[in-house]
């Protein structure tokens, strides 16, 4: 992840070798099937394009549901089958499946 250096600094002095970053770009889950994957915080989205192993991933800036939308139909295009599994934005659901055959909240 981007981090200002003088940020980083603050965080390794203050938790030394306990400090640990994670990103929802690392989840893995749902990687052996044909999917997308979403995640979402207030802000932002990250997803994840799967095919038998990763095909894409990335953290999208969000401001309504509209937008993740929007990405979800630019990734996946007519493959309406593809299932999504989405995370933290429960609003999207009913707007996604309205498009998508199958959208799983988790």
């Amino acid at each position: 992840m981007a981090i200002d250096s003088q940020a980083l600094a603050s965080i390794i002095e203050r938790w030394g070798s306990r400090t640990s970053f994670t990103s929802p770009l690392l989840d893995m889950s749902h990687s052996e099937e044909r999917c997308l994957t979403i995640s979402t915080s207030e802000k932002v989205c990250y997803m994840h394009l799967f095919d038998n192993g990763l095909q894409r991933a990335e953290a999208l800036e969000i401001g309504s549901e509209a937008d993740i939308l929007y990405y979800a139909i630019e990734w996946l295009g007519s493959a309406v089958d593809t299932p999504i599994y989405i995370k933290g934005h429960y609003k999207c659901n009913s707007l996604l499946k309205k498009y998508f055959k199958t959208v799983v909240c988790e």
